[in-house]
């Protein structure tokens, strides 16, 4: 069975509060673009214009975890992004157990289950 951070942390997301936690992780600067699509799995295009615009920004702008984590994490708790990110974790989510199962990892077997995260640092039991 295979899995990664990103898979398992976008399958995680339920809440609106669960969003900007994801931004606690430091990550180096990249567009707003590439953030949305590799910690939140989105299809950048699908954020709404009027958020965007409403924090003074642009999927082209690049965002630093230092500088800019208040002003991402307020855009993250705006209801049009955040249901847009927690309905796309929603279909992960679905992907992610339909794969579980295709493996033999149902709900019967993950009461007795474990994670074994043999990666860089370990984090994969954070999702567990």
């Amino acid at each position: 069975m295979l899995a990664s951070r990103r898979a398992l942390g976008v399958a995680t997301l339920r809440r609106p509060e669960d969003l900007s936690p994801r931004l606690e992780a430091n990550f180096a600067p990249m567009t707003l673009a590439a953030l949305l699509r590799n910690r939140f799995g989105v299809a950048p295009e699908t954020m709404p214009g009027h958020a965007l615009a409403a924090h003074g920004l642009e999927l082209g702008d690049m965002v630093a975890w230092k500088e800019d984590r208040g002003r991402l994490a307020a855009f993250l708790a705006e209801p049009a992004v955040a249901a847009a990110i927690l309905d796309h974790a929603a279909d992960e989510r679905e992907d992610l157990l339909a794969y579980y199962a295709e493996c033999g990892i149902g709900a019967a077997q993950a009461a007795r289950g474990a994670v074994v995260d043999i990666g860089h640092r370990g984090t994969l039991q954070n999702y567990a």
